[in-house]
């Protein structure tokens, strides 16, 4: 029970939260890739404490645990880290909240 909740939660996520190239679920105005909140009648791009991508970016990595192995895909890693990396380059905010760790950890996905 506990592998089939796990693998329904991690497909929902990867369709919801990180959304598909193809996917049409949610306005032709949505152009993320990531998805920040989503309400009933509402996708945003941003979090509650901020609007800067790495926050959006970085929140979705937590927890780090090793099922987020089976969440992010070492295909969305590479597209979706060089973005997390410049934005969080650019931003010293980035780092000195802590959320530079989390472009680390997603690099250590692909590098292994």
């Amino acid at each position: 029970l506990g592998r089939a909740q796990a693998w329904m939660e991690t497909m929902s996520a990867k369709y919801y939260w990180h959304v598909p190239v193809d996917a049409d679920i949610y306005p032709n105005e949505f152009k993320h890739k990531l998805v920040g909140i989503l309400f009933d009648s509402q996708v945003t791009s941003w979090t509650w404490f901020g609007h800067e991508h790495w926050k959006v970016h970085g929140i979705q990595l937590i927890p780090i645990t090793p099922v987020i192995y089976t969440l992010f895909s070492p295909n969305f890693v590479q597209s979706a880290y060089k973005v997390y990396d410049r934005v969080c380059e650019k931003d010293p905010n980035c780092a000195k909240s802590g959320f530079n760790v989390f472009a680390i950890a997603e690099q250590a996905f692909v590098d292994r």
